[in-house]
């Protein structure tokens, strides 16, 4: 009975922890550019967007051809009550570039007429346009540009879920006392 009784208080335990991802998000994308010899160039990165801030951060972005773009240099997020119908704060638009501005990435969804939908504040995987910006030539437009956006748990909602776990290996490994 008392092994039950802590099988119930784990689900308890992880309803409470689940309301707790609710601002955080990782976004991670790849795009790939036709240039030059090889035929495609990529793009990688990663950041933490903070949906309740706006704001990015742990940016992480590179190329394939020696190039780091650490600096962010703006994002286009939806007001409420947008013609387009999408929810407040989906992310429109992005852009990186490169320590010294030479080259820049950005993620596009206004591209053509906001007809590509935007990155929502919401765990999904989106096909969106990026351009690759090179000095002196027009943006590259990529061949193929995926993003995935997933939840990330913040600290208090990991102690939540270690103390759950916890007391649940504690009532079911403590020793059984006898009268």
């Amino acid at each position: 009975m008392l092994k039950l009784r802590a099988f119930a208080f784990l689900p308890l335990c992880l309803s409470v922890v689940a309301p707790c991802f609710a601002d955080s998000f990782e976004v991670t994308f790849l795009a790939e550019f036709a240039y030059q010899a090889p035929p495609f160039r990529t793009v990688e990165g990663s950041f933490v967007w903070d949906t309740s801030t706006e704001t990015f951060s742990n940016i992480n972005i590179n190329d394939d051809f020696g190039g780091s773009y650490p600096i962010f240099d703006s994002a286009i997020f939806a007001l409420e009550g947008n013609p387009y119908g999408y929810p407040a704060g989906a992310l429109n638009f992005f852009q990186f570039s490169t320590a010294d501005s030479s080259r820049t990435i950005q993620m596009d969804g206004s591209f053509h007429a906001f007809l590509q939908p935007p990155l929502l504040p919401a765990p999904g995987t989106y096909g969106e346009p990026f351009f690759l910006g090179l000095p002196n030539t027009a943006p590259l437009v990529a061949s193929g540009g995926e993003v995935a956006v997933t939840q990330v748990p913040e600290p208090q909602s990991l102690f939540l879920l270690a103390l759950g776990f916890l007391a649940t290996f504690l009532v079911i490994a403590r020793p059984r006392m006898r009268p």
